[in-house]
């Protein structure tokens, strides 16, 4: 598995990728955030420059591989975690699975257990999508379909995200990634609350109007209310992926992990 870390300084940031990302994808946030701290980003089994791992890809196992590979690097606690979409999942379960190590935790438009029952997503739809993609990837089809699209990443990440997309254990990881889903949001919700531990949701706004925002709103709430010591804040101008693509939108999430860091350090409240 791979991992990478900027900066110095503790508690070290843990950063942890939505689905079907990886490291790549928090270019500008790692930099910013490595100014004041040292924070590590890395790749989930089958992603980026990480083999692929055994079945199933629920969340306990990818907490699990997280701590190992911790520990093998010797990157010690505490840490605050830090998740963007389904990453919020993986992330409550290790926070669980792991007492006293985690400081703080900021959830980035993070999936909420119910989103796919309150949303009418199908777990199924992501499955047969990620199988089609990964047989017409071998012909290069995939390749092809991204080669003109953009990440407003660093050079180097929106290379890497291009060329793990493209290939076919790119799409059979998601496929894997999907087949455990149900039970991963089952483990989340069985983590139960944070305590007192200092936590910060960031929403984007990119929802439409009527009924799905207005959901997404509500369980983006129900997320900071997770903890007695939570935050909640919208990004104007933000869409999902571009909290973290957009330097300056990323800028504003980097903010709030400072925030969450600042009150793990002195353990003054969020909120004050």
């Amino acid at each position: 598995m791979h991992i990478v870390c900027q900066g110095e300084g503790s508690p070290t940031v843990l950063l942890e990728a939505g689905g079907g990302h990886f490291s790549a994808t928090w270019g500008w946030v790692q930099q910013q955030v490595a100014q004041g701290t040292q924070v590590c980003a890395y790749d989930r089994a089958g992603y980026g420059w990480s083999e692929p791992g055994p079945d199933p890809r629920d969340a306990v196992r990818i907490a699990g591989e997280l701590h190992d590979l911790l520990a093998q690097a010797a990157v010690d606690p505490p840490y605050v975690v830090v998740a963007h979409s389904v990453g919020g999942i993986y992330t409550r379960v290790f926070n669980a699975h792991y007492p006293g190590e985690v400081v703080g935790m900021v959830l980035v438009d993070t999936t909420h257990p119910d989103n796919w029952a309150q949303q009418g997503e199908s777990i199924g739809a992501l499955q047969a999508m990620a199988s089609v993609a990964s047989v017409i990837s071998r012909f290069g089809a995939i390749r092809l379909m991204i080669a003109s699209q953009a990440f407003d990443l660093p050079e180097a990440a929106n290379g890497a995200l291009k060329a793990d997309m493209a290939s076919a254990e790119y799409w059979q990881t998601q496929q894997q990634d999907a087949a455990a889903m149900q039970m991963s949001m089952d483990e989340a919700r069985a983590a139960g609350d944070l305590g007192d531990l200092p936590l910060a949701v960031v929403m984007a706004v990119d929802y439409p109007e009527g009924r799905g925002r207005d959901t997404e709103y509500a369980l983006q709430r129900e997320l900071a209310s997770l903890s007695r010591n939570g935050s909640f804040q919208i990004i104007e101008g933000a869409r999902h992926i571009t909290l973290l693509t957009n330097e300056t939108l990323a800028a504003q999430v980097s903010g709030a992990i400072g925030r969450v860091i600042e009150s793990a350090r002195t353990g003054r409240p969020l909120t004050e």
